[in-house]
């Protein structure tokens, strides 16, 4: 098991290292609290958590808000990783 954490540590930090500019916090520092600290990849994990870790959080506006919670129900077995923005 130590060596699968390993590897998604490591892939963590691959993720994290293009985006430091972005981090309030050491890339390898926040993988590996990502890893270690969260029973699953589904463990939610909220603003002011996210924040707490050392990644820079911007919380949405009410409308934006409102656009997301609409979403959810249609998200079931979708996977994203990146943000939604304004155009």
């Amino acid at each position: 098991m130590s060596r699968l954490l390993k590897v998604a540590e490591e892939y963590a930090i691959r993720l994290l290292l293009p985006h430091q500019h972005l981090l309030k916090g050491d890339p390898k520092s926040i993988a590996r609290h990502l890893v270690h600290s969260y029973p699953e990849h589904g463990f939610f994990i909220g603003a002011d958590e996210a924040q707490g870790i050392g990644l820079n959080i911007e919380k949405p506006s009410d409308g934006m808000a409102k656009v997301m919670s609409q979403l959810v129900p249609h998200l079931d077995d979708i996977v994203m990783i990146g943000r939604v923005e304004k155009s």
